[in-house]
């Protein structure tokens, strides 16, 4: 057993490296380097370094990563990106009108966390994140109803990677983990 997790270990290693590749380097569509100020200031705000490294390793673990975009208080620029440990996200139950998950809860849980330390965070459409950002602006019409909607309050918003895997609405289930069964 313990051979199988020593390589198991070293075989997520290379996954991880393999998927960070020669790293992130912002570009235009032209691929000339980005020279517009705001761009290169969230740049410099953010480690996209360690944030890229961090959703590989989540993605290759876990088979999914939760990000969240931090806005500016006009919700007009993302200023924050954020990664967010899948090991302390959890979903929301999905609303049974819609059939979506509406919220990620973050939270130390092995310490039995109270209400209080758990962070609800707004979880963006799966499958159109951005436009779903853009709807909650009041930039774009709900696709649904064709209204365009006041802008939401909120600033902080979540959006799942999941490598999609048979029956798993909420938490993939690795196909390695039949190494461990």
């Amino acid at each position: 057993f313990p051979v199988t997790i020593g390589v198991m270990s070293s075989n997520m290693w290379f996954n991880v490296c393999t998927a960070y590749g020669l790293g992130f380097r912002p570009t235009n569509a032209d691929g000339t380097p980005v020279a517009n100020p705001d761009i290169k200031r969230f740049f410099r705000r953010n480690n996209m370094i360690k944030f890229w490294a961090e959703q590989f390793t989540d993605v290759k673990h876990f088979f999914f990563s939760v990000l969240v975009i931090i806005l500016d208080k006009e919700g007009k620029m993302i200023v924050q990106i954020r990664h967010k440990e899948a090991v302390n996200c959890r979903f929301e139950t999905c609303n049974e009108e819609t059939g979506r998950i509406e919220h990620i809860f973050y939270a130390n849980w092995k310490d039995k966390p109270k209400d209080d330390d758990i962070e609800a965070i707004v979880l963006l459409d799966e499958d159109d994140p951005v436009g779903d950002l853009m709807v909650r602006l009041g930039v774009e019409p709900d696709p649904e109803t064709g209204k365009t909607n006041a802008m939401t309050k909120d600033r902080k918003f979540a959006i799942v990677n999941r490598i999609p895997t048979p029956g798993m609405k909420y938490y993939p289930f690795p196909y390695y983990c039949s190494t461990l069964s």
